[in-house]
């Protein structure tokens, strides 16, 4: 199980279609991981369903930061790797070091990760 991990708000300005630009290209990565025969899994994809049904109003309000972050982390710690994409990110580079400090594999880009 991978996790991948690459910026959703960073650079945005909370745009929702730059949002979306960056859960797809978290979700092209998963395709791509998924068809070498892996299980890829996105914080994003568990998180913001709960976000929305926890009421959250706006990205960013305290039920966003309730849920965000803290369901990566809690779902990275039952995953075998990371696969670090994308720009810039502060949440990004957390599941890196996460990672990093449970011993786990941490790749930079598709082609370092051996088909399944």
């Amino acid at each position: 199980m991978i996790l991948v991990a690459g910026p959703y708000r960073s650079g945005t300005g909370d745009d929702p279609a730059k949002l979306r630009a960056n859960v797809d290209a978290m979700n092209d990565a998963a395709v791509r991981l998924f068809r070498a025969g892996h299980l890829p899994v996105t914080g994003e994809a568990l998180a913001l369903p709960l976000i929305e049904r926890a009421g959250s109003a706006t990205v960013g309000d305290t039920v966003f930061d309730e849920i965000f972050h803290p369901i990566s982390e809690r779902l990275l710690e039952r995953c075998d790797a990371v696969l670090r994409i994308g720009g810039p990110s502060a949440g990004a580079d957390q599941m890196v070091a996460q990672a990093r400090a449970e011993g786990k594999a941490i790749y930079a880009a598709l082609d370092e990760i051996p088909a399944a």
